[in-house]
């Protein structure tokens, strides 16, 4: 995929571009990956009636409380890092926890133990269940 489209508005973007829509949502935002490969859907709970948005207020604190256990649990500070599933892009720990005050994403996402010490890599749970998590390591054997 090389860009990405956003959707309710259908825009189109570049990555560098879809960094500066999502930099600029209204906080919190719910980010939420379409079946389309590279369609996303993206609202401010500002945007939802005062019921529903209770509820996305429930899920951003039981998001933050997840991943404030699997640091804690990882012995993880603020300046340890954190790796997408494919080890290729990181953030620090401080940036994981901004950034779970500010965004929500609608995929089952996990946090496990990195090869490397002292790091953190999401993983990402594929829909429906019956395959690994996307992000899983094995040491060699």
């Amino acid at each position: 995929m090389v860009d990405w489209d956003f959707y309710p508005e259908h825009y189109h973007a570049t990555w560098a571009q879809a960094r500066e829509v999502l930099k600029a949502a209204a906080k919190p935002v719910i980010v939420a990956p379409l079946l389309e490969s590279g369609s996303v859907a993206i609202w401010s709970i500002g945007s939802l009636d005062l019921e529903n948005r209770a509820k996305i207020e429930r899920e951003f604190a039981n998001q933050r409380r997840y991943f404030n256990e699997k640091l804690e649990m990882l012995a993880l500070c603020d300046s340890d890092l954190i790796e997408t599933p494919d080890g290729t892009f990181t953030l620090t720990v401080a940036e994981l926890k901004q950034w779970a005050t500010e965004y929500t994403v609608l995929v089952g996402i996990g946090m496990v133990p990195s090869p490397v010490t002292k790091r953190g890599r999401i993983i990402i749970r594929p829909p429906g269940g019956g395959r690994p998590p996307v992000g899983i390591w094995k040491p060699a054997s």
